[in-house]
Formats: structure tokens, C-alpha cells, sequence
């Protein structure tokens, strides 16, 4: 879910110059004016000649998602996580499907349509509905998804999502796609799959849906919890932020230099020593985290990596904040860190 559409329009741009000549005039052109694609290929008529065809290809992606995600631990030691879906203003499609791939150990239980998340269930407001695949090991893929034509219309929010899981958040990129007509594919015809244009056409297809960056259960905890375990998940996670411009390079530096200095004080058995690099992790990211972030509503991450979001550093810091709270609570136990 991390491919970015400008790359793939000029990939495409490349594509239509290469293809697009009097010779060989296949190409996947984009009309800027609508969004949508016009795609040229060769097909087979009754005689079994070669003729050229012509289809639009309309994507899921002429949507303005914003996603609030929260999360918050109970009592037994799972941690419940919850979403609002809002389409932003002048949006030419409806919601309807938001996918979260992949979350880890959540709690399988599906809950009836329109009822708030209980213990080991996944909530799903109406008319919504919901669809898990396993995706290996403890992992999960979740598709919500709106019945029929209809959906998220321009400015209508939705909240009600949710789920409840045993592994601590991180942040994945969610995916939200409109209410596009069915794209009937190109048949037994088409593009070599193996040529530059048959890699893009596949592209457009597969990646038919806006990025948005939420938190999410991501690292995995066993039971009794082990903090070199969780520590270098963590680390492992977070170094991943700063190309999708979710936390300053510089910031990651620091923080990755505390993990270290952590990790190898808890394998000398120095405990101490780990609980004063992780209180240093946390008070480094300290002036990104205002109040407790449940008003903060993310955008396209597209938006993100061109550098014009402004909130990420507050959902990367609200994350780090609570998964660093859980480290320092198991080490030293205090609950009151």
C-alpha cells in the first residue's frame, strides 16, 4: 500500500510514449480532466484478426479520506483499537471499502452489524459489512465494506469501526476506495503480463485505492511479555518512518540510538539502564505529542510524502508514547509512568 501514484503516472506517462506510436499503438493514457484511464491493447475479432480496442479503466481512488484512529488499553491487557471514516469536501465518489492490511492478533469474534466492540470482537456500524483473510502467522487482512451503489457521500463521517487485539499499535496504511463502476478486465487479450506496460496495468488495477496512514496492532507481544522481543519489533517498525515522511530523520536517529542503548542493556541484565534510555526515548518525542491525540484526523498519505501533512509526527509520537509507556511499566513495574 506504499506505492506511490506519482510514480506509477509517470510510469504511465513513459509507457503511453513508448507504446503509443503508429507502429505498436498500445498504451494506458490518463485523462487529467476526469481521473480516468483510457487503455489501447490488441484483442483477437471473430476472424481471429488482431484489431485495437479501446476501454476505460475508472479508479476506486476519486476520494478525499480522513481516518481518526484510537486506542486505549483495558483492564485484561488487550487493547481496543477504533476508527472514524470521513470523505472530505467535493470528493466525485462515495466510500466503500476501507481495508486495514495487515493487523496483528486480533481477536476473531465478529460482532453483529451496527454494536459497539466487546471483548474479542470486531464492531462494524450499519449498514456496513466486514470481511477477515488470514494473512499468515497472527495477521490479519479487515475489509469493511459498503453495500450496493451507496457509501460515504462527499462530507459524511463514519465512525464505529473497530476491533480488539493483543499486540501493541503501530502505523499501516489503510486502504479507502470509492464507489467506482466494475472495471470488466481486458479478457484472454491484453498486454504481455511480463511487458512494461502488462507491470502497469497490473499496477493501476491492484493498487486501486488511497493510502492512509492510522495506528494499528503491529508488534506482537507473547505472554509473559519480553521486552528485548517487543524492543526490537519497535525498532525494526520505526526506522521504516522517516521515508513516508511520518517522523523527522533526525528524530528517528535519536530514538533508534536509545533502542539500541536499551536492547543491549536489558542482554547485560541491566535494567536500569534500559528504563533510563527508553524515559530518554520517550521525553525526545515529547514536544510532538499534544495532548492526547484523539482529535486528530489523518489524510492521504500521498499528501504525507510530498511533505504538505502536518500530522503524522503527532500520530507517530502518540504511538511511540503509549508502546513506551507499556515497555517502562513491564521493566520497572509502575503504573504510574
Amino acid at each position: 500500500m506504499k506505492r506511490s501514484s506519482r510514480v506509477l503516472r509517470i510510469l504511465l506517462a513513459i509507457g503511453a510514449l513508448i507504446y503509443g506510436t503508429a507502429a505498436q499503438p498500445q498504451s494506458i493514457a490518463l485523462d487529467p480532466s476526469s481521473g480516468d484511464y483510457t487503455i489501447s491493447y490488441y484483442a483477437s475479432d471473430d476472424n481471429g484478426n488482431q484489431v485495437l480496442r479501446q476501454t476505460v479503466f475508472v479508479p476506486s481512488t476519486k476520494v478525499r479520506p480522513t481516518i481518526r484512529s484510537e486506542f486505549e488499553e483495558r483492564h485484561g491487557g488487550s487493547i481496543v483499537y477504533r476508527y472514524a471514516l470521513k470523505n472530505g469536501a467535493n470528493a466525485p465518489q462515495a466510500i466503500q471499502v476501507f481495508t486495514l492490511d495487515p493487523v496483528v492478533g486480533i481477536k476473531t469474534q465478529v460482532v453483529a452489524s451496527g454494536k459497539r466492540a466487546a471483548h474479542g470482537e470486531i464492531s462494524t456500524p450499519q449498514p456496513w459489512t466486514i470481511l477477515t483473510a488470514a494473512r499468515g502467522g497472527d495477521s490479519l487482512r479487515v475489509v469493511w465494506r459498503y453495500p450496493g451503489a451507496g457509501g460515504l457521500w462527499p462530507t459524511q463521517a463514519q465512525p464505529g469501526f473497530g476491533f480488539e487485539s493483543t499486540s501493541l499499535p503501530g502505523i499501516v496504511a489503510a486502504g479507502v476506495a470509492g464507489n467506482a463502476p466494475d472495471f470488466a478486465g481486458l479478457g484472454e487479450d491484453g498486454f504481455d503480463s511480463d511487458s512494461t506496460l502488462g507491470k502497469q496495468f497490473q499496477q493501476l488495477v491492484m493498487h486501486d485505492y488511497v493510502d492512509v496512514w492510522v495506528a494499528a496492532p503491529t508488534i506482537s507481544l507473547t505472554n509473559p511479555v519480553n521486552p528485548t522481543a517487543v524492543l526490537t519489533q519497535l525498532r525494526t517498525h520505526v526506522a521504516t518512518w522517516p521515508s513516508q515522511k511520518l517522523i523527522d530523520q533526525n528524530v528517528a536517529a535519536s530514538l533508534d540510538l536509545q533502542f539500541q542503548t536499551a536492547i543491549a542493556a536489558l542482554a547485560q541484565g541491566n535494567t536500569q539502564q534500559a528504563i533510563q534510555a527508553l524515559r530518554a526515548a520517550r521525553q525526545s518525542i515529547a514536544p510532538l505529542h499534544d495532548g492526547d491525540g484523539r482529535n486528530e484526523d489523518e489524510g492521504p498519505a500521498e499528501e504525507r510524502r510530498k511533505g504538505s501533512g502536518s500530522k503524522s509526527n503527532g500520530l507517530a509520537a502518540r504511538v511511540l508514547q503509549f508502546d513506551l509507556r507499556f515497555l517502562l511499566r513491564q521493566l520497572s513495574g509502575n503504573t504510574d509512568i
